[in-house]
């Protein structure tokens, strides 16, 4: 009992100790944290109901400004859906570049608000009920359906992928010191098919396991891609060097093209994922493309 209660004691007091060097008043969250400065059994009463307000909550002295948003457009493409990870690299007083990842699509929002957003049309409704009959599932690269239902999946895929990636952003500081955007030259996409028919906007991959990509023969699929790179989908965590580069993570991305291999690292064949897509379900958005 004592060691537990001596534990709980140095965690209580480091909780303190953190909580009084931050430069701020920590915004209390749905969860108890070290900064709280709570025991456990004060964060248990603390902790017991929570309201949860649908509104973004700032500590003290802190504001926020919107830079930019889902359809905003950037170098090739346009400001994606469903923001993660955030690198900032300030350039000097008054500029920086602002990385996001763009890590999901959540379909219902996503295909409700795609034409109002992009000002284009999405056929997400056509292909919905054109796959009602097979629980929303189509191995479209080995059996494609009729080719306007075809058509309609390449749109809906094609557009998903390019809502997924990573961005780049300029930014200035205004007459206020705020940051506000500002287009430059550094903006860029890198979406999920960025390269696929533009072989210029292909990266190359290195190091001793890429020799994968490169073999005569494989066990298993082959995109004809070898070592190259089309793009990047399903980017969550990151993180920065000290020398001003910027590391994006992809994450769940076996919900979009198949994840298992062969024992010669060789890829499974598309039709492990097929393209699926219903209300609030769109997975497997590599079929379509061969991917």
């Amino acid at each position: 009992g004592a060691g537990v209660g001596g534990v709980a004691l140095s965690t209580t007091t480091g909780c303190s100790q953190q909580q009084s060097q931050l430069p701020f008043a920590p915004v209390r969250t749905p969860l108890p944290l070290p900064s709280d400065g709570l025991t456990p059994s004060q964060q248990r009463e603390a902790y017991r109901v929570v309201r949860i307000n649908d509104a973004l909550s700032l500590p003290e002295g802190y504001d926020q400004q919107l830079l930019a948003s889902w359809g905003d457009p950037v170098g090739s493409s346009r400001f994606g859906f469903n923001n993660d990870f955030l690198a900032f690299r300030q350039l000097d007083a008054n500029s920086a570049l602002l990385t996001v990842n763009f890590e999901y699509i959540s379909p219902l929002p996503w295909s409700q608000g795609f034409a109002e957003v992009t000002g284009s049309a999405l056929p997400y409704e056509q292909v919905v009920q054109a796959l009602a009959g097979s629980n929303g599932k189509r191995d479209v690269w080995a059996d494609a359906p009729a080719a306007d239902v075809t058509a309609a999946i390449n749109s809906v895929a094609a557009e998903a992928l390019a809502d997924q990636g990573i961005g780049v952003i300029r930014l200035k500081r205004d007459g206020q010191g705020r940051w506000q955007r500002q287009p430059g030259p550094e903006d860029r996409r890198i979406t999920g098919l960025a390269g696929l028919d533009d072989p210029e906007r292909r990266l190359r991959a290195t190091g001793p396991a890429s020799a994968v990509f490169r073999l005569a023969q494989r066990q298993g699929y082959d995109d004809g891609l070898g070592d190259r790179i089309i793009g990047t989908f399903a980017n969550c965590a990151g993180g920065t060097t000290p020398w001003g580069t910027v590391l994006s993570a992809e994450e769940n991305f076996q919900s979009q093209v198949p994840e298992d291999v062969y024992a010669d690292g060789s890829a499974m064949a598309p039709s492990a994922r097929p393209f699926t897509c219903q209300a609030k379900r769109l997975y497997g958005l590599g079929n379509p493309f061969g991917l």
